[in-house]
């Protein structure tokens, strides 16, 4: 096969060009830019069209060598093949659907059937990558390489030894891999045998520090013990004390009446002249209050899902004050509903002292609220009961879960353990038993048939020695047998136990969780509401039933009201607050002169059930507040016309109204009080001599400050204990985790020794094989080097070979080396000499031409003249197609060529 012209219509930098080759030796001359690589390329084209990448970063052929004034792409090329000519015509566009091919028969000036478009795989065999490692040789890049394609020509009919040598490289890079993933010592990757020596280090490093953990564990509990005997004692100072102020407060309730009556007047005229002030730009209309408390509603629902979402997931300095605020206990639901009703009648005593007129939206929402608990006034207990029903119903559902991956985890296990015992059978060590003893009983029946007969007495005693050994050895091999099966046996049982326990408990969860369930249903069931979680609709219906509740005493009230008894008032609010004080101080409130018990427990209510629900992990809830976004805004420019100096939103809106409601009532109020104060300003009430409430109360503030000082040192010592004593059980069980880890670093051990011997073994194998496979290529490539070397070559004191890569290798004194060990010079002829021993062990019928784009710039003068006269040797029998840029690179007896 040869190449007779071309054509380059367009491509890359050449354009409108032909060429006329010759037989044997074509040698170019052309300087550097004008396109040689590109000429090369077009050739390697016009057989096996343009790679096309889609998607690819990178610049791909076809863009590279599409012209650049944007003219016609592609062009035409002239051949012989197998007696006939023929002329391929291709055109290319920006992907392989755009591009045009066609093959012209010269000898018809037809188009011809004989190849289609795949014409280089169907003229040389080989696939476009074979191409470009055999005939085609790009510049810098004498060096070749086996591919699939070309292994199906080599070896004259052993195309199957390239898999077999494929299948010794799989088998020795699968053993190096999983050496690797034992002994790998990278940061980011580390071996598998590494990472277990780390694991055994770290965990004999815990355990080395039991002792010192086991002592300071008893010095802490002493401590804390220490500590818990001061705290009685305050304790009881406490209670003392109280029974003290109880009785003050009754002697100063009376003359603290008038005072307290003297300063509502202030407060109320005071409070008078601020609400005015707050309605300084008018009082807004019923109408639009409705408006902006519907608009309030429905960012309250979703406001309420946000808080708890939020709540579920508290900051750990919240986390840490509510400890503080409970160290002991946390106040239970009733005892929350009974501060709450002494609150409420508290509320009452003071309200029937103030005002008792219900405004006409209070009586209109009261009448909805009938209307809403007409079939059920649910008390606060009850409220109380569901909340902790539906906590009961998320901590089932939770244990449910736990345990029925409990139960998969026990079955697995078990599963694990039987068929660990199918594949440790114990046949081999019975066979073995089995052996000795039968050997044992031979030679003892030779001792006592074979020497019988002469009548040595030594004899017999050593045979009968035989047999009893070999009883001995039976006996005690089965014997093992059975313990072992005993063993085996007793762990199934325990696990069978786990198991068993495990799926009571899950049945028993899920009665619990079915009943709590039903409970909330029926229960929720009887207050309808839009679609919401039990929790917020649980939240719904005690808003409402705190209003309701208010209401109804504020109508109850209305109908008959009627002042107090001072001492029930201050019985009532001692009994409460004397409860309620240490959790005062921790809010820094005043329950004594603010009269803020209620927010004080809505505080404390929600802090409880805060703490309760703290571990619960925390929710998305960006989408919420893009949703109460709109609200909020629409909200927030009707507050923006009040003074406001609430913080939410909704206490906002509630101040409003509060404040049109407080302007009416104050009004009256303040006239009220005037005429009264007036009345009593001439009574004197003396207070008997003694301690004043407020110094006992200093003294009982520094009694629960050192009480709230000492029980936050108690929390702290008990929790610094309990972490010793968990830190102990981790050491612990490191201790016990490093005995096992060494265990399995021997077994790890024992598998890398044999994965290396295998490594060692299959290497030997893999090269006594590539002698028989590679020995036609290695012949031609040793009969080129000597055409090109000449003596030099042949006395040199090494040998050449190459792999089944096609990569130079150097041996040296029995020594392989790899090629980057020659020189350039060396390493470039020695890839010559590959090539085109490949090209004859490929192609050995019929010769194709040899591309060669200036493949000798790292040769120097002396070697740059043996290739060319090595070129020009072989030019006799194949086509050559040589490029270069320089005229010391060009034969002697050849001129350029020109287009």
């Amino acid at each position: 096969m040869r190449l007779i012209s071309c054509y380059i219509a367009g491509f890359g930098t050449i354009r409108d060009r032909n060429f006329i080759f010759k037989p044997g030796l074509n040698a170019i001359l052309e300087e550097n830019g004008w396109g040689k690589t590109t000429f090369c390329v077009f050739l390697k084209a016009m057989f096996y069209g343009m790679e096309y990448s889609k998607g690819t970063k990178t610049l791909h052929e076809r863009q590279k060598y599409e012209p650049w004034d944007g003219g016609s792409y592609g062009g035409s090329l002239v051949f012989a093949t197998g007696g006939k000519e023929y002329r391929i015509e291709r055109s290319f566009g920006r992907t392989d659907k755009s591009d045009r091919f066609s093959l012209i028969d010269l000898s018809t000036n037809q188009q011809s059937s004989d190849f289609s478009d795949q014409i280089g795989e169907e003229l040389f065999s080989v696939d476009r990558e074979s191409f470009e490692k055999s005939i085609f040789v790009p510049q810098n890049a004498l060096d070749t390489g086996i591919t699939d394609s070309m292994n199906a020509h080599m070896g004259r009919g052993s195309r199957v030894n390239r898999d077999d040598v494929t299948h010794f490289e799989e088998a020795i890079a699968s053993i190096e891999n999983q050496i690797r993933d034992y002994n790998r010592n990278s940061k980011t990757n580390t071996g598998r045998l590494r990472l277990l020596q780390q694991k055994i280090s770290l965990k004999q490093e815990l355990a080395d520090r039991i002792p010192a953990t086991q002592e300071a564990a008893r010095a802490a509990e002493g401590r804390l013990l220490e500590k818990k005997s001061q705290l009685h004692q305050l304790e009881e100072q406490k209670k003392a004390l109280n029974d003290r102020v109880t009785e003050q407060v009754k002697r100063e309730q009376a003359l603290g009446a008038f005072r307290q009556k003297r300063q509502q007047l202030a407060e109320s005229e005071k409070e008078l002249e601020k609400y005015q002030t707050f309605f300084a730009k008018g009082i807004p209309s019923p109408e639009t209050m409705e408006e902006v408390t519907d608009a309030d509603h429905q960012l309250a629902v979703r406001g309420k899902e946000l808080e708890e979402l939020r709540a579920k997931v508290p900051k750990e300095a919240y986390v840490t004050d509510l400890m503080k605020l409970f160290p002991e206990e946390i106040p239970t639901p009733g005892q929350f509903a009974a501060w709450s009703r002494e609150a409420a009648h508290l509320k009452d005593l003071r309200i029937q002292q103030s005002y008792a007129v219900m405004s006409e939206e209070d009586r209109e929402q009261l009448a909805e609220l009938r209307e809403y608990f007409l079939v059920k006034n649910p008390s606060r207990e009850e409220l109380d009961l569901i909340s902790s029903e539906i906590n009961n119903l998320a901590s089932c559902t939770g244990r449910v879960s736990e345990l029925t991956k409990q139960s998969e985890e026990l079955e697995r296990s078990r599963e694990e353990k039987i068929a660990d015992r199918h594949s440790e059978s114990g046949f081999g060590l019975s066979l073995v038993t089995g052996l000795i003893a039968l050997v044992l009983v031979l030679g003892g029946g030779a001792f006592l048939t074979l020497y019988a007969s002469d009548g040595g007495f030594l004899r017999q005693i050593l045979g009968l020695v035989f047999v009893g050994a070999a009883v001995v050895v039976a006996v005690g091999g089965f014997s093992g047998q059975r313990r072992r099966q005993s063993a085996y046996q007793q762990v199934l049982s325990d696990l069978d136990q786990e198991i068993e326990q495990a799926r009571e408990e899950r049945q028993e969860a899920v009665k619990r969780r079915d009943a709590s369930r039903k409970i909330c249903i029926d229960f929720l069931s009887l207050f309808p509401e839009d679609e919401q979680s039990m929790q917020q609709h649980l939240t719904e219906i005690r808003i409402k039933k705190e209003n309701f509740d208010r209401l109804t005493a504020a109508e109850a009230r209305a109908i008959d009201n009627s002042a107090g008894a001072v001492e029930e008032l201050a019985n009532a609010s001692m009994r409460l607050y004397t409860q309620l004080q240490p959790y005062a101080d921790s809010y820094e409130m005043d329950l004594y002169h603010e009269f803020n018990e209620e927010a004080l427990l809505q505080r404390l209510q929600e802090d409880a059930q805060a703490y309760r629900d703290y571990v619960t992990a925390r929710g998305q809830v960006e989408n919420l507040e893009e949703q109460v976004m709109g609200w909020r805004k629409s909200i927030g420019d009707f507050l923006a016309d009040y003074p406001l100096t609430e913080k939410s939103r909704h206490e906002r809106i509630a101040q409003i109204r509060r404040n049109m409601d407080r302007l009416a009532d104050l009004t009256d109020r303040v006239e009220e009080l005037r005429k009264e104060v007036s009345e009593e300003e001439g009574e004197v009430i003396q207070v008997s001599e003694g301690q004043s409430v407020e110094e006992m109360q200093r003294e009982q503030a520094l009694l629960d400050a050192s009480v709230v000082e000492l029980t936050q040192v108690i929390s702290e010592l008990k929790d610094d204990w309990t972490n010793l004593l968990e830190e102990l059980q981790d050491y612990e069980e490191a201790g016990d985790e490093a005995r096992d880890l060494r265990e399995q670093e021997t077994v790890m051990l024992d598998n890398v020794r044999i994965l290396e011997l295998t490594r060692d073994y299959l290497n030997r194998a893999r090269e006594s094989y590539l002698a028989r496979y590679m020995g036609p290529l290695q012949d031609n490539m040793q009969g080129y080097l000597e055409i090109l070397g000449g003596r030099a070559m042949a006395e040199r004191p090494e040998r050449f070979t190459l792999d089944i890569d096609l990569n130079p290798k150097l041996i040296y004194k029995e020594q392989q080396k790899r090629g980057e060990f020659l020189s350039a010079g060396y390493h470039d002829l020695i890839a010559l000499a590959a090539r085109f021993a490949l090209v004859d062990t490929i192609f050995s019928k019929d010769q194709p031409m040899v591309i060669l784009d200036d493949p000798f710039n790292n040769l120097d003068q002396d070697k740059v003249k043996r290739a060319l006269a090595f070129l020009g040797q072989i030019a006799g029998r194949r086509q050559l197609i040589y490029l270069t840029c320089h005229p010391s690179r060009m034969p002697a007896e050849n001129g350029t060529v020109p287009f």
